[in-house]
């Protein structure tokens, strides 16, 4: 718990953070206020249908706060370095 955050800090800090959601926790953008603009990355392993009313919410979201979605289909795991690597490059 001495490590957890805020809305007000991860909407303060929101050029320096990458943040987890998954799709139940959308609702906290309300709180988070991301800017306009910023990448919502839509990571999966599983095949997903554009009939999917789960799909059609998430853009709904992302339409809302005018977030820029890019779809990217994995497999695997990346530790925490990993991620931190991956997305520096």
């Amino acid at each position: 718990m001495d490590k957890m955050v805020n809305a007000e800090f991860v909407h303060n800090n929101q050029p320096t953070l990458l943040m987890d959601l998954d799709f139940y926790q959308f609702a906290e953008l309300i709180d988070i206020q991301p800017e306009r603009g910023s990448h919502f990355i839509h990571s999966m392993s599983e095949p997903f249908s554009e009939e999917d009313i789960q799909e059609k919410v998430l853009h709904n979201w992302l339409d809302h706060f005018g977030l820029h979605f890019h779809q990217l289909h994995a497999s695997g795991h990346l530790d925490k370095k990993g991620i931190r690597n991956t997305v520096k490059a």
